[in-house]
């Protein structure tokens, strides 16, 4: 649920004109440039990120699709990041999806917050589940 609320929240701050600036980056696209001077952004990139954060939030109704989104969203996001450092032109995919080093942080910090729930929710899960064994055993 608050991965969704970040990716809704940061969709709805990169449709926000005031907030971006033109950046050497040369993105192309509707409401292209820097959000805060500091994340290459446009329209595309807004619309996949609301996108993601309404995935995010529809898997919170139930664990195991939360558990799935975890594990299949920082495994895409850790992707996303090897494919940025191995392509090191700004921007890339004809300008359309900027990935430069701060997207990649992002990436990389996202996939590690996302990866890092699923590991722990986990083993929680597998401990829950071994109480409730033992506890139909008595």
């Amino acid at each position: 649920m608050l991965s969704g609320a970040g990716y809704i929240t940061l969709s709805l701050l990169q449709l926000m004109p005031p907030l971006i600036k033109q950046g050497p980056w040369g993105i192309k696209g509707p409401l292209a440039g820097d959000l805060f001077g500091l994340l290459a952004t446009n329209l595309y990139l807004a619309i996949l990120h609301l996108l993601i954060g309404t995935i995010a939030l529809a898997s919170s109704k139930s664990y195991k699709t939360s558990q799935n989104f975890c594990l299949y969203g920082g495994l895409f996001l850790a992707a996303l990041f090897i494919f940025g450092q191995a392509n090191q032109r700004i921007p890339t995919l004809g300008g359309y999806l900027p990935l430069d080093l701060s997207q990649d942080a992002l990436h990389l910090l996202s996939s590690t917050l996302l990866l890092s729930a699923y590991i722990v929710n986990k083993a929680m899960g597998a401990n829950n589940l071994e109480q409730d064994i033992a506890i139909r055993h008595d």
